[in-house]
């Protein structure tokens, strides 16, 4: 309602793109009551080359300048406490969402920043138990990031994405159908 909003004071933060991120969470983490709609009202278009998602390579920070507000808002407003678990969930969730999509620069600034100084912004560390985060996985890649620079990350993720693709199926047929010409050619490279 616009009356709630206006009450707030919220506006979009002066970002080029998640300038709607600290506006949402902030007014559903002080909703008395939510109410959904089942019906679609907005189709987004993704894929778009020079569009604002695209382009957060260059603006890599921009999220994470969200979350810090929304945290210093509710800090201020004295609801952290309360809400410390679900918002450390979210933005962890959403932080590595958003350095997976970004480009190879703002993959490396977001990794490195998180690692040097962004994690203990958050408060997070090694020492919250597991059974603090909603999603494991999320938390084992959050803990991955604050223990390895990133040559170790990049090559320990290379060796877990390829030690998945050896167990698909399409890959076990594709050994089976290369079988013949693997053997042939070592036979063809073996000295005479």
């Amino acid at each position: 309602r616009g009356d709630f909003i206006r009450g707030l004071g919220l506006r979009f933060q002066e970002l080029s793109n998640s300038n709607d991120v600290c506006f949402v969470y902030s007014a559903l983490v002080r909703a008395e009551r939510i109410t959904t709609c089942d019906e679609i009202l907005v189709h987004k278009g993704v894929g778009i080359g020079d569009s604002v998602s695209n382009a957060k390579t260059k603006s890599w920070d921009n999220a994470w300048r969200a979350y810090r507000k929304i945290r210093e808002d509710l800090i201020a407003d004295g609801l952290y406490e309360e809400v410390r678990q679900s918002y450390l969930n979210r933005v962890l969730r959403n932080t590595i969402w958003n350095m997976r999509i970004l480009g190879p620069e703002g993959f490396e600034h977001l990794y490195n920043f998180l690692r040097n100084e962004g994690f203990a912004q958050l408060d997070f560390t090694e020492e919250l138990p597991a059974e603090y985060f909603y999603d494991p996985e999320i938390y084992e890649e959050a803990i991955r990031i604050l223990k390895n620079p990133l040559v170790t990350y990049m090559k320990e993720e290379g060796d877990r994405r390829i030690a998945e693709l050896k167990e698909t199926t399409t890959f076990r047929v594709g050994r089976l159908f290369t079988r013949l010409p693997r053997k042939l050619a070592q036979k063809l490279k073996r000295p005479r």
